[in-house]
């Protein structure tokens, strides 16, 4: 796959100030398909993906189909960048893990993080009550 960006999470800032041990700077990413395996056929040649792999500033990228989603037209490769650790995370939680259904309240903490505003998106697509804290008072969600 051909890069177009990569996105900066925790992890990566952690890594880069010597705090975190790990080989690989870079887990979020779009990208360009160049070109698929002969028994893929759930992602063409051409599609637009983002997703999560190791190492995802390179140049090109071999990720598996697991952690691949399309990404809308109207969307900028910048912008899909920017949400899979983060939506990946909240998705595990609250759909998987919690199975939270509509009409169920969910605390939300820290939902000025970026998980915390992913959790938001899901948990209202899923008709919850929501009730959040936030760290501070100039984090007014």
């Amino acid at each position: 796959m051909a890069v177009k960006a990569a996105g900066i999470n925790s992890e990566d800032v952690m890594v880069a100030l010597s705090r975190l041990n790990n080989d690989h700077v870079g887990r979020e990413f779009s990208k360009e398909v160049i070109r698929v395996g002969s028994t893929t056929s759930n992602v063409l040649s051409g599609d637009r993906v983002c997703g999560i792999a190791r190492g995802a500033f390179r140049a090109t990228l071999y990720a598996s189909l697991t952690t691949l989603m399309r990404i809308p037209s109207r969307m900028m490769y910048a912008e899909a960048a920017a949400f899979p650790v983060a939506f990946a995370t909240a998705q595990y939680g609250i759909v998987h893990l919690a199975n939270l259904k509509a009409g169920e309240t969910i605390l939300i903490h820290a939902v000025a993080g970026a998980v915390g505003r992913a959790v938001i998106q899901i948990a209202q697509n899923k008709g919850a009550i929501l009730m959040a804290t936030v760290g501070s008072k100039e984090n007014n969600y």
